[in-house]
């Protein structure tokens, strides 16, 4: 784990001290993202650099220190995240004469490449990465992202030179680059809380997409290409339904063991977060199974019972004879971390529960150097509401005019209970105000991927969010399926994992020198799981399934019936209390034009009155001009 940077002087007119430097500040600002070690290596007769700052987990001895070289000399790589296959991959080679002087897993992804090639050898990883490769005979440079998108790499062409970085922070360090707003990531970001790749919130740089590489040849135009697309993997398959009950879910305990069990291994001590959701308890479950009696669990708590897990969770580790530690997070722990986020999240980024997320980082540091994660699952396994709702009620209601619907959806706003009829006829994870909303949404659109617009983007109400965010801004399906979950948990999957889950995972974990490993995230889960039909995942009005089946065979399953909380804080309450002060300060900066500045406002005092709770889009725009005036742009 680490932090990867690099350059490339297309015109080559830097020394080698020259580009080396750049190599080492760019670098230097990653130092969070590896306190251990740094290195950098230079070509200046190509005009290329490659820098690296090192979280020490695998093989921690200098010889696991990166640039790295190739055997053959051909390859030199700059790579951050882990191959959990690296040993069996590594026995293969070592039975094809290969020799090896390190014991960790960076020499072993040099010589797969000198073996089998970049795209050869990028099928047979399991792992997260974010890859950096240089090309001495080709004189190419390789930039690489994992499957879900678990590491990330920004890069850019500005003035004859491509930088590229883990963060954005690192491309500042570039001199002659001179930041401008992107207003389309900026509109994208105030939609949805945070800014969907390939866009970033800079104009002209771009973030590499899951499953994507690009390579670079000289200043001609890059080569973009796509080595694992989940779309293509859904069309080139058939849902399981031959598989019985027993089979798929013997089939996941397999899977998901194997994952857990390849993500333990590592020179430093292993952990897990445990909020005491299915999630994260499969997870302790498949440590418990596996022999891993002795690893410590951290949890976050709350005062405020609505939002607090701490006993769920507290009460799954003890099942399990698992150490546990929690740490209490309060409204005044939150107004000081708020001023840090923008250094943490180097482009604006919105989701609250970056909060705890950040608070559970810091306590999992101060006992080991990885924790084990359940991001993944929901996305995967349909666990949230809307995918319960595309399941049952959408799948009814597709089958009316588009005409009938729209008008039936109006008339729901204006007559709740013409909702409230129909609510009870289909199958639907809640009732009352929710699932009105959610069954007008319904009604009112024309197809699953536009109901998914409205119910992802930033707002209180349903109604008032803004349909159509444009191609730009949304990943759409596509014709991946005509299924509406499958359609609903593709999407989840290619633009909501990878664009907000693993972003605040990442920034979280790496601001305090922690590897976070997502076992929901192996590729054969993924493909298990999409290859599943909907019996298989959602069941008496309930999504996972399988993976519910599978903590009930480990735990009893009066630890685990309550109602599903997710990741959340009080931030309603924060608003009108510990963040007051920090919002109004930035809800009144000069960077809001005047209508928006009257909208703002507008809302703050409707949220300050409790009028309404507007904490998700308010919390937008203070993140936003926090953003601005941290960067000064």
């Amino acid at each position: 784990m680490c932090g990867i940077v690099g350059i490339w002087d297309f015109t080559a007119s830097c020394s080698k001290d020259a580009l080396a430097d750049i190599a080492v500040r760019m670098g230097a600002s990653l130092t969070h993202r590896g306190p251990d070690a740094d290195g950098a290596w230079a070509d200046p007769g190509a005009g290329v650099a490659l820098g690296f700052r090192r979280l020490a987990i695998m093989d921690p001895t200098p010889a696991g220190n990166q640039p790295m070289i190739s055997a053959s000399g051909r390859y030199i790589i700059v790579f951050n995240g882990e191959i959990y296959n690296f040993e069996s991959m590594k026995t293969e080679l070592t039975a094809r004469g290969h020799t090896f002087r390190s014991v960790g897993d960076t020499e072993v992804l040099l010589a797969a490449v000198d073996a089998w090639g970049l795209r050869s050898t990028l099928q047979r990883l399991n792992g997260m990465f974010a890859i950096a490769l240089w090309d001495m005979h080709e004189r190419a440079l390789h930039l690489v992202r994992d499957r879900a998108g678990v590491k990330p790499l920004y890069w850019g062409i500005e003035q004859k030179q491509l930088m590229f970085g883990s963060e954005l922070k690192a491309l500042r360090c570039v001199e002659g680059w001179s930041p401008q707003r992107n207003l389309a990531g900026e509109r994208a970001f105030k939609k949805l809380g945070y800014i969907p790749a390939p866009m970033t919130i800079y104009q002209g740089i771009e973030k590499l997409p899951p499953g994507q590489g690009v390579t670079f040849r000289g200043d001609s135009a890059p080569e973009r290409w796509t080595w694992w697309s989940l779309s293509e993997q859904l069309l080139a398959s058939t849902q399981a339904d031959v598989l019985d009950e027993e089979e798929a879910s013997a089939q996941f305990g397999a899977l998901f063991e194997d994952s857990v069990r390849l993500r333990t291994r590592a020179d430093v001590p292993v952990g897990a977060f445990l909020s005491g959701g299915y999630d994260s308890t499969a997870v302790v479950s498949a440590l418990a199974s596996l022999g891993h009696s002795d690893l410590r669990t951290f949890c976050i708590g709350f005062d405020d019972v609505e939002f607090n897990e701490q006993e769920h969770a507290e009460n799954v580790a003890r099942h399990f004879g698992l150490p546990f530690e929690v740490r209490r997070m309060t409204g005044a722990d939150a107004a000081e971390m708020a001023p840090k986020l923008v250094d943490w999240y180097d482009e604006p980024f919105a989701d609250s529960s970056q909060f705890p997320m950040a608070a559970v980082s810091a306590l999992a540091r101060d006992h080991v150097g990885v924790a084990l994660s359940g991001d993944g699952g929901d996305e995967l396994f349909a666990g949230y509401d809307r995918h319960v709702w595309a399941n049952g009620t959408w799948r009814t209601l597709a089958k009316k005019p588009y005409w009938w619907r729209k008008v039936a959806g109006l008339a729901g706003h204006i007559m709740p209970g013409l909702i409230n009829t129909l609510l009870s006829a289909h199958d639907r994870p809640s009732s009352g105000a929710a699932g009105i909303q959610y069954m007008a949404e319904m009604l009112r659109t024309e197809n699953t991927d536009a109901w998914y617009e409205r119910l992802v983007a930033l707002g209180e109400r349903p109604s008032a969010r803004p349909a159509g965010l444009s191609v730009a801004w949304f990943k759409n399906a596509g014709d991946v399926s005509d299924d509406p979950l499958v359609r609903l948990r593709y999407l989840d999957f290619v633009q909501y994992l990878s664009d907000d889950i693993l972003v605040k995972l990442d920034r979280a974990s790496m601001a305090f020198g922690l590897e976070a490993r997502e076992p929901m995230l192996d590729h054969r889960l993924i493909e298990f799981a999409f290859n599943l039909p909907p019996s298989m995942l959602i069941a008496s009005g309930k999504g996972k399934w399988v993976l519910c089946e599978y903590v009930h065979q480990h735990i009893p399953e009066r630890l685990m019936a309550r109602q599903k909380h997710g990741f959340s804080v009080p931030l309603n309450d924060w608003l009108r209390g510990p963040l007051k002060a920090f919002c109004e300060d930035h809800l009144l900066g000069s960077s809001h034009d005047e209508c928006r500045a009257t909208d703002i406002a507008a809302r703050w005092h409707a949220h300050q009155m409790k009028a309404a709770n507007h904490g998700p889009s308010l919390w937008a725009d203070v993140v936003l001009e926090a953003w601005l005036r941290r960067w000064r742009i």
